[in-house]
C-alpha cells in the first residue's frame, strides 16, 4: 500500500497520480496497491494536521493566555487550522498583525508554551483509522517516520502521549534539521 494526499474523508477515488483506483482515509491519505520493491520503501508523515488534530486543545490553551494577558482576541478552531502550516513567525505576524514582530512572537511564545502544557496534559485526538493504518503497514514491513516542524522535546512528547511512538524508526524535527 502507498500513502499519499492530505487531510480528512473516507471515500473511494483513484489516486491523484497513478489513477489506479483507491480508497482515501484518514488525514486523506490514498491507499493504493504497491507491488514488488515499491513495498519496501517509507513513509514520511507530518504530525500536527495528519496523524491527529489538536484544534480544540489548542483553541482553549490560547485563549486562556489571552485572558491571562487581558487581551480581547478568542481564537476559533477554523482561524487556528487557516493558521496551520506556516512557520511560527507567520503565524505570530498573521494571529497578531496589530502587534510589532517582536511582540507578537512574544505573545506567540506565551500561547505555544501553554498549548504544549496543556496538550501534554490531555492529548488530542489522532484522526479515526491512524492506528490501524499504521499497524497495517507496520505488519507490511513498511518503514514509517515523522518529519515535522517545531521543538523536538515537544513534538516526541505528543507522539508519546498519543501512543504512536513505536510505529516510528525516526522522528525528525525542523529544530534538529537546523542543527
Amino acid at each position: 500500500m502507498g500513502l499519499w494526499g492530505s487531510r480528512g474523508r473516507k471515500f473511494e477515488s483513484s489516486h491523484p497520480d497513478s489513477g489506479k483506483p483507491c480508497k482515501q482515509t484518514f488525514a486523506g491519505l490514498y491507499f493504493v496497491q504497491l507491488e514488488g520493491e515499491a513495498l519496501k520503501k517509507g513513509i514520511l508523515f507530518d504530525l500536527d494536521g495528519t496523524l491527529w488534530d489538536a484544534g480544540e486543545g489548542v483553541v482553549i490553551s490560547w485563549n486562556r493566555v489571552m485572558e491571562r494577558m487581558g487581551r480581547k482576541e478568542r481564537f476559533t478552531i477554523e482561524q487556528l487550522h487557516s493558521l496551520m502550516g506556516k512557520t511560527m513567525a507567520e503565524i505570530a505576524y498573521a494571529a497578531f498583525a496589530q502587534e510589532t514582530p517582536e511582540e507578537a512572537e512574544r505573545i506567540l511564545a506565551f500561547c505555544t508554551d501553554e498549548e504544549n502544557a496543556y496538550l501534554a496534559e490531555h492529548g488530542g485526538a489522532l484522526y479515526d483509522g491512524v492506528v490501524e493504518t499504521l499497524t497495517e503497514l507496520k505488519n507490511r514491513g513498511v518503514k514509517l517516520a515523522v518529519c515535522t516542524d517545531m521543538l523536538a522535546v515537544e513534538q516526541f512528547q505528543k507522539i508519546v502521549t498519543l501512543g504512536i511512538s513505536d510505529f516510528f524508526t525516526a522522528i525528525v524535527t525542523s529544530e534538529e534539521a537546523r542543527a
